[in-house]
């Protein structure tokens, strides 16, 4: 689990929205036998592997690197349904487009910015300065402010771009 999929799997974590962290098998064996350390505590994640059913997610987020982007559109396809929220943090402008292909309008554009992530050993550091900017370019689109909801109540930074998809690009 990469540093900033760690972070905000541990703010989702701490509340009480029904976390599933997606995984590949080598991963799920190797948390479950030693469990992720963020900001030096310890979380017990539920991991799920791609072929885990019965479970329709209200939000996907998308937390990998862009050589894993492909297999994890892949890999989420179980867990998306009709009002699924997708949600890419990966770098770039791409990628959103990329998950549109296959899932359509089900995606909320977005990015991270001020984040300071770095590890030592095993242990995952943030200092919570992360913001998360988001938006539709679809106006008064009502997914934003359900996500606008989630992100309070889990107490993240954001900042919903009224023009996401201009915004995007001048974060270059």
């Amino acid at each position: 689990m990469g540093a900033i999929g760690g972070y905000y799997a541990a703010k989702f974590f701490c509340s009480d929205y029904n976390l599933k962290v997606l995984v590949d098998r080598e991963r799920f064996e190797r948390y479950n036998k030693d469990p992720r350390v963020i900001n030096n505590k310890v979380y017990e994640f539920d991991y799920v592997m791609p072929d885990y059913t019965g479970y329709i997610a209200d939000m996907v987020i998308i937390a990998t690197k862009s050589d894993g982007l492909l297999s994890a559109i892949d890999n989420i396809e179980h867990f998306v349904g009709d009002n699924t929220i997708i949600m890419s943090f990966l770098n770039g402008v791409t990628s959103e487009n990329q998950i549109k292909e296959k899932y359509g309008e089900k995606v909320l554009y977005s990015y991270l910015l001020g984040h300071t992530f770095f590890r030592k050993g095993e242990n995952i550091f943030h200092d919570g300065n992360a913001r998360i900017f988001f938006g539709s370019p679809n106006v008064n689109d009502s997914r934003v402010d359900n996500v606008k909801i989630v992100f309070e109540k889990i107490g993240v930074g954001y900042q919903v771009s009224d023009d996401i998809l201009t915004s995007l690009w001048k974060k270059f």
